[in-house]
């Protein structure tokens, strides 16, 4: 997971930090990133979900193909 972690923006990591962890709301986010409003946020934070969720696919994938290779 770190891995992931990494290879998302400062902005992703501060949306899902703020959202899932501190429990803020759309609105505050968007204020405190700089975006219009709670709904860019939303937006946004449903695109990096999906991104970590294929990441999340290639990655078991590739670590798959590496197993039937040994």
């Amino acid at each position: 997971m770190d891995e992931i972690w990494k290879r998302l923006s400062e902005v992703d990591r501060m949306i899902l930090e703020s959202y899932y962890l501190d429990g803020c709301k759309m609105e505050d986010i968007a204020k405190r990133i700089g975006y219009k409003n709670g709904n860019s946020v939303k937006s946004r934070k449903n695109k990096v979900l999906k991104r970590i969720m294929e990441i999340t696919k290639e990655e078991e994938m590739d670590f798959k193909d590496m197993s039937l290779a040994a």
